[in-house]
C-alpha cells in the first residue's frame, strides 16, 4: 500500500437497497498485511474523501466497484492508459472514475459524485456527464431520511389511492405501480404515466438507449 492508500469496496446498503464505492485515504503510510485488515475491518482510521452514490441496485453498484478496482480486466475500460509510474494511485483512480462515468451501462446512471473532503476535490478529465450533479459533505443521517421518507409517503397516501384508480396518460392502461405512477412536477399537469410508457415516449429519438436522460412532459 502507498501511502495514498486508494480502493473501491462496497460500503453498506441503505434502505433503498442503493450501494456506495468509496475511496479511502489512509493517514499511515505501507501497513503491513495484518494492519491492512484490521484497517479494511474498520479498526483502523480511514477516512472516505470521496463516495459515489445513485446505483440503481446492489448488483449495479458491485460490477461498478469491480470494474473500479480492476480496469485492466474490465472490457469496458480498455482504452483506460495504465497508472504511470510519476502518477499517484489517488490520481489514478480518480482518472479511472473520470472514464467510467463515460461509457456504457454507468454514462447513463443517475450516479451523484459527493466529496467528503472538500481540500481532496480534484477536477476529473473528462468531466461528468451533465446529468452527474458534484455534491459536497456528509450525507443526511438514515433516521432523519427515513423520517422524511414517511411523513412525505403519508403526505401523499390518499392521493396514490387516487391514482391507483385512474390510467396511464400513454397507454390507457391501469396505474398499478408499487411506487404509484410518475407525475409532471408542473402544478395543473394532469399527467400520469406508468415509468415504462414515459420512459418509451423519452426515448423517442434514441432508439437504440434504454435509460432516457431528460425529456419533454407529453401532457
Amino acid at each position: 500500500m502507498n501511502r495514498i492508500a486508494v480502493a473501491s469496496r462496497l460500503s453498506e446498503l441503505p434502505p433503498s437497497a442503493f450501494s456506495w464505492t468509496s475511496i479511502l485515504w489512509s493517514w499511515q503510510p505501507s501497513p503491513p498485511r495484518g494492519q491492512r485488515l484490521r484497517q479494511l475491518n474498520r479498526k483502523s482510521r480511514w477516512e472516505m474523501v470521496l463516495i459515489v452514490h445513485g446505483f440503481p441496485s446492489a448488483v449495479a453498484a458491485l460490477r461498478f466497484e469491480w470494474a473500479w478496482q480492476h480496469p485492466h480486466s474490465s472490457r469496458r475500460l480498455a482504452d483506460v492508459a495504465p497508472r504511470l509510474r510519476s502518477e499517484a494511485a489517488f490520481a489514478f483512480h480518480l482518472r479511472v472514475l473520470a472514464h467510467m462515468l463515460r461509457v456504457p451501462p454507468w454514462t447513463r446512471l443517475p450516479l451523484t459524485l459527493r466529496w467528503l473532503r472538500a481540500d481532496f476535490r480534484c477536477e476529473l478529465c473528462p468531466p461528468p456527464p451533465p446529468h452527474v450533479p458534484l455534491s459536497f459533505g456528509p450525507l443526511a443521517p438514515r433516521s432523519s431520511a427515513s423520517k422524511c421518507h414517511a411523513s412525505t409517503f403519508a403526505d401523499t397516501e390518499p392521493q396514490l389511492d387516487q391514482d391507483a384508480k385512474a390510467c396511464c396518460s400513454l397507454c390507457a392502461g391501469a396505474l398499478q405501480d408499487e411506487e404509484g405512477p410518475l407525475c409532471c412536477p408542473h402544478p395543473g399537469c394532469p399527467l400520469r404515466a406508468h415509468m415504462i410508457c414515459l420512459a418509451e415516449e423519452f426515448l423517442q429519438e434514441e432508439p437504440g438507449q434504454l435509460l432516457p436522460l431528460e425529456g419533454q412532459c407529453p401532457g
